[in-house]
């Protein structure tokens, strides 16, 4: 889905961009 690869986006970056 969609949402799935947004939600998988947003979790990356926030656990490998600060």
């Amino acid at each position: 889905m969609l949402w799935d690869l947004c939600h998988s986006l947003q979790k990356k970056e926030r656990h490998g961009s600060t």
